[in-house]
């Protein structure tokens, strides 16, 4: 497999059968500038000729996103990541005079609620923050609008704008490393540019600052004379959580991201997303068709949807806003788990798939995740996934995400394999009564199934029959 490093971006290339190699473009490698945050992100995939000599040409592209790294919910809003927190109120004032040098300033609306100035965005343009008038600092919340003009305190300047809004106020996550790692032969090496290795891991560490500390702090560190420039406000905050996670590029293609999270001020996750999954596009010209494996049928007001057989994307009936909850689940002690988009061709015949989700390992086994677990995802209008790892209060949390293109040779089945801390997970799903023959090396146990699933392990093999259902295997 081949690594490339150019400028904020990390590709991989890893060969997907005899005439085309897969790429895996990644964004987000040089640490985050001001008023941004850069985490690691899947930017596009796809296939490449073997022929061609640019590793950077994408010649059957499957996916273009710029949003598949996972946040946090803290406070019934996404934090971390790519996302910030809707907490700023920008104002529009033409001409209104103010340099960077005032930023952390207060100013006080005509009902004497103090707003500390945040960023000088233009020359029209200012943003503000009020301090946090939640019940604690971990359950933060601010004012939401200005009333009438500002007056700076302790001076009688007054500000006027035409109109504000509160918009999502970034940063919001401090960087503390991103590295690449190439493996050569038990070998391990820094990755700077382009290489050829068996393996590669990419390491990604960051905390989440708690946006209750922004405007007290851009007070206490202003200098005397004011801010040279618009500041990294994150710098002077507290963290209240920290994101850990290695990346890890196998030559089969598959990505799988070892996290282990801490959550620090005893801050309580709404949700956590080890994985995000955007809508793939239509590579092949028979359409994207999603299946969620343990699900029932799913009723919502926009009608009721079968993911347990693959549901076309280019449906005009999609799921407005559900989280696929308990009452959904084929099986209360093992929620679902993964989703897999199929690739169809105008033949009706099915291509490619590609899969995301978590292993059972860690955090991840199904019983610890029932217990810990109010929805297993949300599926939204724009045909995007929120797959949720775990909701609660926690110290830690610890887990395995991937994501895996895989040939697909019939529309009754299919099956793929993930390899992870020395064993290998196997898993087989049928639309329509067929047998599969799956070649194995080494010994297969049944961690779970459908009932309708049957099997019979071989020394080999593994032969599998079903008219509809899933078998979930480890190999080791």
């Amino acid at each position: 497999m081949l690594v490339s490093i150019y400028n904020n971006h990390i590709l991989v290339c890893t060969e997907y059968d005899a005439t085309h190699n897969l790429l895996q473009i990644f964004r987000g490698f040089t640490m985050s500038p001001t008023h941004y945050n850069t985490p690691i992100d899947f930017m596009a995939t796809g296939f490449m000729k073997r022929e061609k000599p640019d590793y950077w040409h994408i010649d059957k592209p499957f996916s273009i996103t710029t949003d598949e790294a996972p946040p946090f919910t803290v406070n019934n809003s996404f934090i971390g990541s790519n996302h910030g927190i809707f907490a700023g109120i920008r104002i529009n004032s033409l001409r209104h005079g103010i340099s960077a040098s005032e930023v952390g300033t207060v100013w006080l609306d005509e009902k004497g609620i103090p707003f500390t100035l945040l960023r000088v965005e233009n020359d029209a343009q200012l943003l503000f923050i009020s301090d946090n008038i939640g019940n604690s600092k971990t359950e933060y919340k601010f004012v939401s609008a200005i009333q009438g003009t500002l007056t700076q305190k302790g001076s009688a300047r007054t500000l006027s704008f035409c109109s504000q809004s509160v918009v999502d106020t970034k940063p919001t996550i401090r960087p503390i490393k991103k590295e690449v790692y190439a493996w050569i032969n038990g070998t391990k090496q820094r990755i700077y540019d382009t290489i050829e290795c068996d393996f590669a891991e990419l390491y990604e560490e960051y905390e989440v600052i708690n946006p209750a500390t922004i405007a007290p702090a851009l007070r206490k560190h202003r200098p005397e004379k004011g801010y040279p420039k618009n500041p990294d406000f994150t710098q002077f905050c507290e963290a209240m959580i920290t994101f850990s996670a290695t990346y890890r590029f196998l030559s089969d293609g598959t990505v799988l991201c070892h996290f282990n999270h801490r959550t620090l001020q005893g801050v309580s996750i709404g949700r956590h997303m080890g994985a995000m999954f955007q809508e793939r596009i239509d590579a092949f010209g028979g359409g994207v068709r999603r299946y969620i494996p343990k699900t029932k049928h799913i009723d919502t007001p926009e009608g009721v949807f079968d993911f347990s057989r693959p549901y076309p994307l280019d449906s005009e009936i999609f799921p407005k806003d559900k989280f696929v909850t308990e009452e959904y689940y084929t099986n209360p002690n093992s929620p679902p788990d993964r989703i897999v988009d199929y690739f169809f061709d105008e033949k009706g015949i099915a291509k490619l798939g590609f899969a995301c989700g978590y292993l059972p390992l860690y955090d991840g086994a199904p019983e610890y995740r029932s217990k810990h677990l109010s929805e297993a995802t949300e599926l939204i209008y724009t045909r995007k996934a929120y797959p949720t790892f775990l909701t609660g209060t926690f110290s830690r949390v610890q887990g395995i995400s991937y994501k895996k293109y895989f040939p697909v040779s019939s529309n009754a089945a299919s099956w793929y394999s993930v390899q992870a801390e020395g064993k290998t997970y196997l898993y087989a799903d049928f639309f329509e009564q067929t047998t599969l023959q799956i070649p194995i090396q080494g010994k297969a146990t049944l961690l779970e199934k459908s009932d309708s699933t049957t099997y019979k392990i071989h020394k080999n093999s593994l032969t599998l029959s079903s008219p509809k259902g899933y078998a979930v295997f480890i190999i080791k």
